[in-house]
């Protein structure tokens, strides 16, 4: 291994012991400290050889069901996220599969509003959080007729 390769695998067992990552997105981090390709392809052989690189489906389904879990998250919020850490779509839409099963939309709505009480403030959120039209009209009337009958 010539001594950038080895660089190279250094830095990339730094950055993996931070958290794991995926190929594409240890890729682009090593290229951003301004490693060659060639220098990171040997990395990335040393890398598999000592079992340091998890499968892709593995990390994107644990990773998807880490965001699934936080209050407020949506399947299009938590497939962007897949893919700005850099894996293929398919995978992607896999695993927010997996991670959102069995999930309700509007009950995932309603409770990332918990507490608020101003249906147009709601909704504005709602939208940014990539809950669907559905939901979003759903909760707003929620909102609106607790409002009325108070």
């Amino acid at each position: 291994m010539t001594p950038e390769a080895r660089a190279a695998f250094d830095a990339a067992v730094r950055i993996l012991a931070g958290r794991a990552h995926g190929r594409t997105e240890l890729r682009r981090k090593l290229a951003q400290r301004k490693h060659g390709s060639s220098d990171i392809g040997v990395a990335f052989e040393r890398l598999e050889e000592l079992g340091y690189l998890e499968e892709e489906a593995d990390l994107a389904q644990r990773y998807a069901g880490e965001l699934a879990r936080r209050r407020g998250a949506t399947p299009r919020a938590v497939a962007h996220k897949l893919r700005e850490r850099g894996f293929a779509e398919d995978l992607s839409a896999r695993a927010v599969d997996h991670a959102f099963e069995g999930w309700n939309p509007r009950e995932a709505a309603l409770q990332a509003v918990q507490g608020e009480t101003d249906p147009e403030k709601a909704a504005r959120k709602l939208t940014r959080k990539g809950f669907t039209t559905d939901a979003v009209v759903w909760v707003v009337g929620r909102l609106r007729s607790r409002r009325e009958d108070q």
